[in-house]
């Protein structure tokens, strides 16, 4: 995130290239509408005057690059101002992984969306909570209900 070009942001497609990482593999990412929003602005307040090291999206107001300590040091700022405990910038990921699957979103989508080449690994952050694991009961009453007279095959060993 830190590491952002201008040039890795398609705002027309609501997307960012990702060209770095565990993987080092290309891969494009769409943006949400919140995310499209704050690149937006982000691009109207770009100064006129270029960074010698790199174009940022994300940088201090001096064009400089953020680095992971001032980030962090803001992070944890935030978590002290709100209260919130035992919770570390990581978990974020875990968050995006377990609302998209809570919300129905197929484990493919999820797994890409996460960048993960292992569908093992999306399953550690993907978490389910009783609701969401009440619409897969409820997609099979709803089936039940629509074919009542088709008769239900149990398959064995």
């Amino acid at each position: 995130m830190l590491s952002l070009e201008w040039m890795e942001v398609d705002p027309l497609k609501r997307s960012v290239t990702i060209l770095t990482g565990k993987t080092a593999e290309r891969r494009v990412v769409p943006l949400t509408g919140r995310a499209s929003e704050i690149i937006r602005l982000r691009e109207q307040s770009r100064s006129k005057v270029r960074p010698i090291r790199g174009d940022y999206v994300f940088t201090h107001p001096a064009g400089k690059e953020v680095n992971i300590h001032t980030l962090r040091w803001a992070f944890e700022r935030s978590l002290e101002r709100t209260g919130i405990v035992d919770f570390r910038f990581h978990d974020l990921r875990h968050t995006f992984a377990s609302r998209l699957a809570q919300a129905g979103v197929d484990p493919y989508t999820v797994q890409k969306l996460m960048g993960h080449k292992s569908f093992s690994t999306t399953q550690r952050y993907a978490h389910h909570y009783t609701e969401s694991l009440r619409r897969g009961i409820s997609a099979l009453e709803q089936l039940r209900q629509e074919k009542p007279q088709e008769s239900i095959t149990i398959l064995s060993h």
